[in-house]
């Protein structure tokens, strides 16, 4: 019975809407969990992979999954990528859609998968994927290792407020800019005000100094 269990295996998909291409990160339950830390490590991988290098704005949908996508550590996760040179992105934007109004792209790509091939290991599995598309492109799928999933809660936490000073429920907008390294912008309409919030502590711009040294 312990070795007939059937084994837990999840996807990632992160759909580009100007080109088509998409891309399925994929791990079994021994590798990582569904929480705010893969998803972070999965957009860090894919912005500093798969995305070009000029792009200055990125504009991100997902749904309100508050474990994994509605959440401070992502909030922070894309304010810390525009605000410290990552790549040359300008402006990171999270748009919540209305739940049960709005049909995203990544729902209808696993929808194209053929879940009556048979497969038993993992990499059957991945090739179930990679056979599930050959237009515009056939889907990409990144196998998960154990040194791609960062703990990007502990770390933000060294530099952020480990508490959102506003409520995350109500969002639908949240947009990072790099025109200032300690606010977040959000807004809990589609047509409403911009709100701004400080989610980083003071920056000490004498830290790692010695005396008498500043920062010109």
């Amino acid at each position: 019975m312990y070795y007939k269990r059937q084994l837990s295996i999840y996807a990632f998909n992160v759909h580009v809407l100007s080109s088509g291409q998409s891309i399925f990160y994929t791990y079994h339950e021994g590798i990582a969990k569904k929480g705010s830390n893969e998803v972070a490590s999965f957009l860090f991988h894919f912005i500093d992979t798969y995305l070009q290098d000029d792009v200055k704005e990125l504009q991100i949908f997902c749904d309100s999954a508050g474990g994994q996508n509605k959440n401070f550590t992502i909030f922070r996760f894309i304010h810390f990528i525009v605000n410290n040179r990552i790549h040359s992105l300008k402006e990171i934007k999270i748009t919540f859609p209305v739940r049960g109004h709005s049909y995203l792209e990544c729902d209808k790509n696993v929808g194209l998968w053929n879940l009556k091939s048979p497969f038993e290991i993992p990499e059957q599995f991945e090739d179930v994927i990679k056979n599930s598309r050959c237009k515009p492109s056939p889907f990409i799928v990144v196998s998960v290792s154990h040194n791609m999933i960062l703990d990007w809660k502990s770390f933000l936490d060294t530099i952020y407020l480990h508490k959102c000073p506003f409520k995350t429920q109500p969002l639908k907008e949240i947009v990072a800019i790099s025109d200032h390294s300690r606010l977040i912008y959000y807004r809990s309409t589609y047509n409403g005000s911009v709100i701004s919030g400080i989610i980083r502590t003071r920056i000490d711009s004498n830290t790692g100094l010695r005396n008498g040294e500043f920062v010109l």
